[in-house]
């Protein structure tokens, strides 16, 4: 009987650590009611039926502490007493199922908040508002709630394109190698703002801007794997645009294409760039607004200097893919298919190139793709 109970335990130990813990934000309204966890088989690429973790508005983009305890996101806020909900940034705990526990929610302190991110320490949680162009500090405490705000900066500016960039919107921020400064891509401006971090009060500072190709609209970015070089997703032009890393500011070195030479970027954008543990590849999500079967994710190698070549361009399996991520053993990505086709799985390769599983779940309104443990 011992030896059939060890059995079982070890059979479940194996079962357990062959899966990853998967959240996916969505609109959080119509069919989707907030956040989802599913579990991703390491093994084939296989995710699990999603779950309903927490019922909550907008959760469109979240971030989990390194530890897995805390879960924070985007979120509308709901009114007291029949007054109207508001913008809002919700902090969760992580129960030992996965399933969150809501702690509070923070005024936005601005428009249409679009993403979130933790710097190295987990003890900052930062905001950036893409409505109104703004970017918020906040202090993440340990239990998952969220300290009200003591930093908030507006940004002003505007750009060639006079439909989409009349004025500002912040569309990302994050702290860069050494935690010590904080880097806002801004749609609107064609810049990438620069702020001063000063982790003890969640405060920050502006210490200046970089420009961007005019009309370009940078959307996210991510640091190479040694924090010599940025890549800026540019969401306008389809273009990766590199930058050497000087100080805590950034010189410009290239612009790279996410599709081929040749390829037709009518009435199409990009929504989100990763760059591989190792730092040897760049992963890129290209969306087509006709839903011509243009949706594609786009692979790069990283070579001398930091400077990305493409070597594939794969079909996204989704419509409109709004996130992607990589599993942390970095051999499965995940697409958060925003319009149709939910949350498919692709094998990542050696060569990094990337191949349909043939698995995948299905998540009204996917916009965000977070791994836990």
């Amino acid at each position: 009987m011992k030896l059939l109970m060890l059995a079982g335990i070890l059979s479940v130990g194996t079962v357990m650590a062959d899966t990853v813990r998967v959240y996916v934000g969505t609109r959080g309204r119509g069919e989707s009611k907030g956040i989802y966890l599913t579990e991703l088989d390491t093994e084939t690429g296989a995710l699990a039926e999603p779950k309903l973790a927490a019922e909550v508005a907008n959760p469109g983009f979240l971030v989990l502490s390194k530890d897995g305890k805390r879960l924070f996101s985007t979120a509308k806020a709901p009114g007291k007493d029949g007054e109207k909900g508001y913008d809002a940034v919700a902090g969760f705990a992580v129960q030992e199922d996965g399933m969150l526990t809501l702690k509070n929610y923070q005024q936005a302190h601005g428009k249409g908040p679009c993403f979130v991110s933790l710097d190295a320490t987990g003890k900052m949680l930062l905001l950036a508002n893409y409505g109104c162009g703004s970017v918020v500090a906040y202090q993440a405490l340990e239990n998952g709630e969220i300290d009200r705000s003591h930093s908030q900066h507006q940004h002003e500016g505007s750009s060639v394109n006079k439909q989409r960039q009349s004025g500002p919107h912040a569309h990302s921020i994050y702290t860069g190698p050494e935690n010590k400064f904080a880097y806002a891509p801004d749609l609107g401006m064609d810049e990438v703002v620069i702020y001063e971090l000063d982790v003890k009060s969640a405060s920050m500072n502006s210490v200046g801007a970089v420009k961007m190709p005019p009309g370009s609209g940078p959307r996210h970015m991510k640091f190479g794997k040694d924090g010599k070089q940025a890549y800026v997703l540019a969401e306008m032009l389809l273009n990766v645009v590199v930058f050497d890393r000087k100080g805590h500011g950034l010189e410009q070195k290239e612009v790279v294409s996410n599709l081929p030479e040749g390829g037709d970027k009518s009435e199409m954008s990009c929504s989100e760039i990763l760059v591989s543990k190792d730092g040897k590849f760049i992963y890129v999500a290209n969306r087509d607004s006709t839903k011509k079967g243009r949706d594609s994710i786009s692979v790069f190698a990283v070579g001398e200097g930091g400077l990305p070549k493409l070597i594939q361009t794969v079909g996204a399996e989704v419509h409109i893919p709004r996130n992607i991520n990589v599993s942390p053993d970095g051999k499965w990505l995940l697409v958060a298919g925003q319009k149709e086709g939910g949350v498919p799985t692709f094998a990542v390769g050696e060569d990094g190139k990337l191949k349909f599983s043939g698995k995948r779940i299905q998540v009204a309104n996917a916009m965000c793709i977070a791994f836990g443990e």
